[in-house]
C-alpha cells in the first residue's frame, strides 16, 4: 500500500472478489431455521403456508404447514451437504429445529 497508487491496486483485487462472493451468496438457499421460521410467521398471521392456511386455530393446518417447511429444509440440506437421501441424523437435526419453531409458534 505504501507504493504509488497502491489503493487502486488493493481496490481492483478486492473489489472483484466481492462481487464474486454476494453473487455467490445470493445464490445460496435459505437455511432450515429461516424456512421454519417464515412457516411460523405465516400460521401467526394466517397467511396461506404448503396450500393450507395456517394460523386458525386448527392443529391440522399448523400441523401440515411444519410438514410442508420440514419437507423443504430437508431437501436444501441434502442439496448442501451432497445427499441424495435424508438420513436419521438429518432427519432428527431438522425435527430439533421445528421443535424449536413450533414450540415459539
Amino acid at each position: 500500500l505504501h507504493a504509488q497508487d497502491g489503493w487502486r491496486w488493493s481496490w481492483g483485487l478486492v473489489s472483484p472478489l466481492g462481487l464474486l462472493a454476494l453473487l455467490a451468496l445470493l445464490r445460496l438457499p435459505e437455511t432450515p431455521r429461516v424456512i421454519f421460521k417464515k412457516a411460523a410467521a405465516a400460521m401467526e398471521t394466517g397467511q396461506l403456508v404448503g396450500g393450507d392456511l395456517g394460523g386458525t386455530g386448527s392443529s391440522s393446518s399448523s400441523t401440515s404447514s411444519f410438514e410442508a417447511a420440514r419437507a423443504e429444509a430437508e431437501q436444501v440440506l441434502c442439496m448442501v451437504r451432497g445427499l441424495e437421501q435424508s438420513d436419521e441424523a438429518l432427519q432428527a437435526e431438522v425435527g430439533e429445529i421445528s421443535d424449536l419453531y413450533r414450540g415459539a409458534g
